[in-house]
């Protein structure tokens, strides 16, 4: 892995830096979603994606590894 960075310029690896940091806002919009919502159980985690998505915000903060990715 860090033999693939090693051949990388700084454009590069500031978009895959940014992807990843971005990815992070999906996964916790979605974990918040699912407290909020009182699933007992981490197996109620996957059904908490669709209904996550019942809620407009959800699509701007699932741009956030996209737009990140192209800004950093």
């Amino acid at each position: 892995m860090l033999n693939y960075y090693r051949g990388c310029n700084y454009a590069t690896k500031y978009a895959i830096y940014g992807t990843l940091f971005g990815l992070c806002f999906p996964v916790l919009s979605i974990i918040l979603i699912s407290n909020f919502e009182q699933t007992p159980t981490i197996g109620d985690f996957l059904a908490a994606i669709p209904l996550a998505h019942n809620n407009r915000l959800m699509y701007v903060i699932d741009m956030a590894p996209v737009i990140t990715g192209i800004l950093a």
